[in-house]
Order: C-alpha cells, then sequence, then structure tokens
C-alpha cells in the first residue's frame, strides 16, 4: 500500500489554489502547471506500487488514508465556495 504522505501532498496544492484565485489573470494558469509538472515529479521520485490492500490491510494501516479522504471533502467545498463568494464580492 502506498504511504499516506504521498495523498497528502495532494493537500499541498490548496495554498496555490487561494494564491492564484486572489491574484487572478496569468497567475490561474500556475495551477495546473504545477499540479502537472509536480505529480509527473512525484511519480518519479516515489516508487510504482500497484499492489491493492483490499480485505486484509489493517485498519491502523488504513488510518491516515481514512483522515485525508475525511479532511479532503469539506477542504475541496470550503475551496470551490469560497472562491465562488470571492469571485461575487470583488471588483
Amino acid at each position: 500500500m502506498p504511504p499516506a504522505w504521498l495523498f497528502a501532498l495532494s493537500l499541498a496544492f490548496l495554498p496555490l489554489f487561494l494564491v492564484s484565485a486572489w491574484l487572478g489573470g496569468w497567475a490561474l494558469l500556475a495551477v495546473p502547471v504545477v499540479l502537472w509538472g509536480g505529480a509527473s515529479v512525484v511519480d518519479l521520485v516515489s516508487s510504482a506500487n500497484t499492489t491493492n490492500p483490499g480485505a486484509q490491510a489493517s485498519d491502523s494501516a488504513m488510518r491516515w488514508h481514512l483522515w485525508l479522504l475525511l479532511a479532503w471533502v469539506p477542504l475541496q467545498i470550503g475551496l470551490i465556495f469560497g472562491s465562488l463568494y470571492y469571485g461575487a464580492i470583488s471588483d
């Protein structure tokens, strides 16, 4: 099973989303460029692990993956609706 920190790297891009939404314009292009480039670098650096943990995975091994999954939902909802709100009130 891949380590949970590989999945946690996606949370590191949230500040980039916020800054690019705040700056607007050409800064919005930084998001796909950094995400595609960053994902490629992480894929090159980390070793490929294609095993599926399935039913044999213990609850303690999946704990961090579950916390990351549960944290991602409110963060994503806040980012989407926060961006919509900021776009509606800005000039």
